[in-house]
């Protein structure tokens, strides 16, 4: 293990959940900006890795959201999760960086509102 996965897992492990979140949006923030750095490399190993790595942290996020309590806001986080979802899926299909810069335009929106509410 190095320093840094060291760093990392003492991170996680100490988080609070709102501090989580946002450390999801990084991430899949940093695999989106790989994936376009990537495809304008023509790079397609690591644009496709660098993708689906982003589509599972998303995938994650929409998955632990409590739909059933969390009324409107978790409808509506839901809808961009899935939204955001479909994008990725189709600018992996159409090598697109359009898809990937208006996804990762939402996901940026979303870190700092999420950044945002747990610092109040």
């Amino acid at each position: 293990m190095t320093a840094g996965t060291s760093y990392q897992q003492v991170s996680i492990s100490t988080s609070d959940p709102g501090s989580l979140v946002v450390q999801l949006f990084d991430g899949a923030g940093r695999f989106i900006a790989r994936a376009r750095k990537a495809l304008a490399a023509g790079d397609q190993p690591t644009f496709a890795y660098s993708l689906s790595r982003a589509h599972a942290i998303v995938a994650e996020l929409s998955n632990v959201l409590d739909r059933d309590t969390g009324g409107d806001v978790a409808r509506g986080l839901g809808a961009l999760y899935d939204f955001s979802l479909r994008r990725l899926t189709e600018g992996l299909i159409q090598k697109s960086d359009r898809h990937l810069a208006e996804v990762a335009g939402i996901l940026a929106t979303l870190r700092e509102a999420f950044d945002g509410a747990r610092r109040v």
